[in-house]
C-alpha cells in the first residue's frame, strides 16, 4: 500500500510539472492620452454605431450582409470546425472504450485433426479500454492550444463582421454621393443644352457667330461625357454592394437600392481616445489568442522528450455455445500497461521544439504588429476627419466665390468686356466644385465609419 501510495504522489507532482513556459502579455509602448476619462471612451464600446446614423435603408443593408454575406459565412464555418477539433482534442484526455462481439461456424479438417468431431461455433463478446495516462501535459496542453485557436477564430469572424459593416456602410455612403453627383450633372446639363439651343437661335438671327454656338455644344457634350461616366461608377457601387450583401447572380442583375437622398449627419467623434478601447479590437484579441496557443504548443512539443504510458484493459465471454456465453466459466479478461520512449530520433524532437519556439516568435511579432496597425488606423481616421473637414468648409467658400464669378464673367460678357469662353469656363469650374464638395462630404462621412472600425466596437 506505501508503495502505491508513492506512486499516485509522484504521478501528481510530474502533472503538477508544466512544461509550457510561463505567458506573459506583450507590453508595448502606448502612447499616453491625457484628460480622458473612462467615461469619455466607454462612449465608442457601444454596438451597432452605425444606427447613429439614423438611415433605415442603411440598417436595413448591414442586417442582410450581416446574414447573408459569403466572407462572415465562411469565417463561421471555420470557427465550427476550430469548435469540433477542440472537441476532439478535449475526448483524447478520456478512455477510449470499445465493444466488439464475434459469432461464427466452422469446420475443421478430419485428415487434419482426427479427434474433429463436426461443426464448431465460435461465440465471443469482449469490451476494451485504453487509457494514455498524460504524465505531462501534451494532450491537456494540445486541448488548451486547440480552445486558444478557437478563440482567435472566434475574434477573427467579429474582424470579418466588422470589417464587412463598414464596407456596406462606406459603399453605401459612395452611393448617396455618385447619385447626388449625377441628378447635379443632370440638371446643369439641362441648362447647357438650354444655352446650346438660344446659342444656335441667335446664331441664325445673325447676333453670334458659329465660335459661341460650338463652344455651347462642347460645353454641353461635356456634361453628357461626365453623365455617362458617373453612371458607370453608379453600376460599378451597386454591383458591389450586390457582393456584400450576399446576392445571388440573378439578383445582382436585378436589384436596386433605394437610398436616402441626403447624407446622414456626420457622427459627433471624440478626439482623445484611451488605449484600453483597444481591447475590444478583435483583430488584436484574435492575434493575443494565437500567440498563447503558439506558447502552449512549445509545452506539447517538450513533452515528446518523456514517455508516453499506456493501460488497456480487457473483459468479455467466449463460448462455443450461446447458452453458456454469459457464465462465469465463459468469462476472460486481461489488464496491461504500455511504455513507449524514443531513444535516438536524429533531432527530429528538438527540431520540433525550435519550430514552436519560432512559431511563438512569429506570432509575437504578428500580435505587436496588429497592435501597431491598429493605432495607425485611428491616428490616420483622426487627422483625416479634421483634414477634410477644414477641406469642406474650404471648398464652400470656394464655390461662393466661382459663383460671383459666374455672375460677373455673365454681366461682362453681355456688355462685351469678356468673350464667352470665360463664361464658359466659370461655368465648369463651379460645377466641378460642386461634385467635388459632395465627394468630400462623402469622404467626410467615409473616414467617421474607418474610425469606429479601428476602434473595434460594434458587437
Amino acid at each position: 500500500m506505501s508503495k502505491i501510495l508513492v506512486l499516485i504522489v509522484t504521478i501528481l507532482v510530474l502533472c503538477s510539472c508544466s512544461l509550457v513556459p510561463k505567458y506573459h502579455t506583450p507590453q508595448i509602448p502606448l502612447p499616453k492620452v491625457d484628460n480622458v476619462s473612462d467615461n469619455r471612451s466607454g462612449e465608442y464600446k457601444d454596438s451597432k454605431w452605425w444606427y447613429s446614423f439614423e438611415d433605415k435603408y442603411l440598417n436595413e443593408l448591414i442586417d442582410k450582409a450581416l446574414a447573408n454575406n459569403d466572407d462572415i459565412n465562411l469565417a463561421i464555418a471555420r470557427v465550427e470546425e476550430a469548435y469540433a477539433l477542440y472537441g476532439i482534442s478535449s475526448s483524447e484526455l478520456y478512455p477510449d472504450i470499445t465493444a466488439s462481439g464475434v459469432s461464427g461456424r466452422n469446420q475443421l479438417s478430419k485428415n487434419y485433426n482426427e479427434t474433429t468431431k463436426g461443426p464448431n461455433n465460435n461465440l465471443s463478446f469482449v469490451g476494451q479500454v485504453s487509457y494514455e495516462i498524460d504524465l505531462w501535459g501534451k494532450l491537456k496542453n494540445r486541448k488548451e492550444s486547440n480552445f486558444e485557436k478557437l478563440l482567435s477564430l472566434q475574434a477573427t469572424r467579429d474582424t470579418v463582421k466588422q470589417t464587412i459593416i463598414s464596407n456596406v456602410a462606406s459603399t453605401y455612403i459612395n452611393l448617396i454621393a455618385i447619385q447626388n453627383q449625377c441628378k447635379l450633372t443632370e440638371d446643369i446639363s439641362k441648362k447647357f443644352y438650354e444655352i446650346y439651343l438660344y446659342k444656335s437661335k441667335q446664331f441664325k438671327h445673325g447676333v453670334v457667330d458659329a465660335l459661341e454656338v460650338e463652344q455651347a455644344k462642347a460645353q454641353y457634350n461635356y456634361a453628357k461625357t461626365l453623365i455617362d461616366s458617373l453612371n458607370q461608377s453608379k453600376i460599378n457601387i451597386i454591383s458591389g454592394l450586390s457582393i456584400l450583401i450576399g446576392n445571388t447572380p440573378k439578383e445582382l442583375f436585378e436589384t436596386n437600392f433605394f437610398t436616402s437622398q441626403t447624407f446622414p449627419k456626420p457622427l459627433k467623434i471624440q478626439p482623445f481616445i484611451s488605449s484600453k478601447v483597444l481591447e475590444t479590437r478583435p483583430d488584436i484579441i484574435a492575434s493575443e489568442h494565437l500567440l498563447k496557443s503558439a506558447n502552449i504548443n512549445i509545452g506539447v512539443a517538450k513533452a515528446a522528450y518523456f514517455p508516453t504510458i499506456s493501460l488497456t484493459g480487457v473483459f468479455g465471454f467466449q463460448s462455443r455455445e450461446l447458452d453458456n456465453l454469459i457464465e462465469s466459466p465463459s468469462q476472460l479478461w486481461n489488464i496491461g500497461g504500455s511504455l513507449f520512449q524514443s531513444v535516438f530520433d536524429f533531432g527530429r524532437r528538438s527540431g520540433s521544439i525550435k519550430v514552436a519556439e519560432a512559431q511563438r516568435r512569429e506570432a509575437l511579432i504578428k500580435y505587436i504588429q496588429t497592435v501597431k496597425i491598429a493605432f495607425k488606423e485611428i491616428f490616420d481616421s483622426l487627422n483625416s476627419i479634421n483634414q477634410i473637414t477644414t477641406k469642406i468648409k474650404n471648398q464652400k467658400d470656394y464655390i461662393l466665390s466661382l459663383s460671383r464669378v459666374l455672375q460677373l464673367s455673365e454681366k461682362q460678357f453681355e456688355i462685351g468686356t469678356v468673350d464667352y469662353l470665360t463664361v464658359l469656363d466659370a461655368e465648369e469650374k463651379l460645377l466641378n466644385s460642386k461634385l467635388n464638395l459632395i465627394k468630400f462630404e462623402s469622404e467626410l462621412i467615409n473616414y467617421q465609419i474607418l474610425f469606429y472600425k479601428s476602434l473595434g466596437v460594434g458587437f
